[in-house]
């Protein structure tokens, strides 16, 4: 949040010295500072040591395989990323079958678990879906 605030002091600071030196239109600039992404406080990788997300719903998640089948011995250790939803206790591969399966059946459904040797390391949620500009 803090970086939010620290943005909007920038844009108002450099706002008001095109103002007084007049070079460039200040609406210009806005609108330059307007078209970045906003930082969204909710869109950081959140370690699971401090704290999980709501059961069943959508995350990115971090992950790594400690202790791969031999033939996968390449990606040991090594961090990847993708898509899982949590649901009491244990991780699954997100899919709409599994988080449908998972929602009717809880814990007896087993579609998309996570194997043991993989270690979920941290989540965000997932962005807001692309909308474009009118």
């Amino acid at each position: 949040m803090s970086e939010l605030i620290e943005r909007q002091a920038a844009i108002d600071a450099l706002m008001d010295a095109v103002k007084k030196v007049g070079v460039l239109d200040a609406d210009d600039i806005k609108a330059v500072f307007d078209m970045q992404p906003t930082i969204q406080p909710e869109a950081y990788w959140i370690p699971v040591s401090e704290r999980l997300p709501e059961d069943l719903e959508e995350v990115n998640v971090t992950w790594i395989n400690r202790n791969p089948e031999p033939y996968y011995e390449s990606i040991k250790d090594k961090p990847f990323t993708a898509t899982a939803v949590y649901y009491k206790g244990k991780w699954y591969w997100w899919s709409t079958c599994a988080q449908d399966l998972l929602a009717e059946y809880g814990e007896r459904c087993s579609v998309g678990l996570l194997h043991e040797a993989i270690e979920v390391t941290a989540w965000m949620p997932l962005p807001e879906a692309y909308k474009p500009n009118k």
